[in-house]
C-alpha cells in the first residue's frame, strides 16, 4: 500500500530553503516508520524560522532562553499523532532555526543542506515517538535511525 504523505513547508526565515529536500527527508522517515495498515496517509508541518523566533518558542515551551536547531511538537496525547477522518495520521509540527542549522553546519564542516536534512530527520523521529534525551538504548536507537536515513539519502552523519 502506498501511503499518501503531505509535508507542509513554511519558510519564515531569511535563509533560502530547499523545500524539496526537506520533504524528501521527512517523507522517507514517515514512510519507513509508519507500518500500520490502518493509515491511508500522514501529514506534518515544518516551519523554518529565524533565531529570534526560535528563542521565543524555546523559552515558551521548554523554559530555555536560547536558540536550538529543531523543536518537535507532536499532536495528540502521545508522540504518535492522531488520526482524522479518512485515515490520515496527523503527526505534528517541526520548528527549525535556519540560522542555528547554518552555524551547526559550519562547526561540523557540513553543508547547510546536509545539516538541514539531519534536523528534519531528527525532528520527524521525535514526532514518531523516538527520544534521545534520557540516554541509554532509546538514544542509541534514535541515533542509529538518524544515521540509517542519512545513509539512505547519501549524507554523512552530522551529530
Amino acid at each position: 500500500m502506498n501511503m499518501k504523505i503531505n509535508i507542509e513547508i513554511n519558510n519564515l526565515s531569511e535563509e533560502e530553503i530547499d523545500s524539496r529536500l526537506a520533504k524528501i527527508a521527512a517523507a522517507l522517515v514517515i514512510e519507513n516508520e509508519t507500518k500500520e495498515t490502518d493509515y491511508l496517509g500522514a501529514e506534518a508541518s515544518i516551519a523554518f524560522v529565524g533565531e529570534r523566533e526560535m528563542i521565543q518558542v524555546n523559552k515558551k515551551y521548554r523554559g530555555k532562553d536560547e536558540a536550538t536547531d529543531v523543536l518537535s511538537f507532536a499532536y495528540g496525547d502521545n508522540a504518535a499523532g492522531f488520526t482524522v477522518s479518512g485515515g490520515i495520521r496527523m503527526l505534528g509540527e517541526l520548528v527549525v532555526c535556519s540560522k542555528r542549522v547554518r552555524k551547526d553546519a559550519k562547526d561540523r564542516g557540513k553543508s547547510f543542506e546536509e545539516e538541514m536534512i539531519w534536523a528534519v530527520i531528527h525532528g520527524i523521529l521525535h514526532l514518531l515517538g523516538y527520544n534521545h534525551e534520557k540516554g541509554g538504548e532509546e538514544s542509541k536507537t534514535m541515533r542509529g535511525k538518524e544515521k540509517d536515513y542519512l545513509d539512505k539519502l547519501k549524507i554523512e552523519k552530522s551529530k
